[in-house]
Parts: C-alpha cells; sequence; structure tokens
C-alpha cells in the first residue's frame, strides 16, 4: 500500500539522520525525581553536556538545579519496572496458591 511505502520512506530518512548527525554524543534512559513524581525516559545527549544536564532540559528543570536525584542508565529499557512486575507475579501466584488451598 501507498501509507506502508511512505512509512518506510520516512523511517528510512530519519534512521539517516539520526545516525549522521554528529551533535549527539550518545543516548541514555534515565529516572529522576521532581518532587513526589519519578519520571522515567531516555534522551539524547549532545557533545559538552553531561547526561544529567540532557535530562533536566528534557523535564523542564532550572538551569540551577543539581540534579541529585538523577540516575542515568545506558542499557536498553534499564529504567523500566521489572522489579515491580516480578513482585505483581509473585503476588498473583501467592493469590493463586492460597485459593487453591481454601478450596
Amino acid at each position: 500500500m501507498a501509507t506502508d511505502v511512505l512509512l518506510q520512506n520516512y523511517r528510512t530518512i530519519s534512521r539517516a539522520r539520526r545516525d549522521t548527525d554528529g551533535t549527539i554524543k550518545l543516548t541514555a534512559c534515565y529516572s529522576i525525581m521532581m518532587g513526589e513524581v519519578k519520571h522515567l525516559g531516555c534522551v539524547r545527549v549532545s557533545n559538552g553536556q553531561s547526561g544529567c544536564e540532557a535530562v533536566g532540559k528534557e523535564v523542564g528543570l532550572p538551569s540551577n538545579s543539581t540534579h541529585d536525584e538523577c540516575e542515568l542508565c545506558f542499557e536498553d529499557r534499564c529504567n523500566g519496572s521489572t522489579s515491580q512486575r516480578a513482585s505483581l507475579g509473585m503476588l498473583l501466584l501467592l493469590l493463586v496458591v492460597g485459593a487453591k488451598n481454601f478450596f
């Protein structure tokens, strides 16, 4: 279909632009606390910029902020909630075992 061809061309062009952009040093995923809210995401880090500076710019922190709660990781999906998923899985397993013993 024409839509599929257009999307494929768009993705190819976008990928080529990302690969040739010399201002990007690296990409990193982050988690940062802002007040009571934890923000998760990934950001591009430009040359001459620290990872936490890039995160601060992404989430809208003031430039004079200390970025104390900034945590960076350079692996794919490392700032996800795998521990929460494991906890939820264990909870469901315990509920099933408990329900089986109850009946």
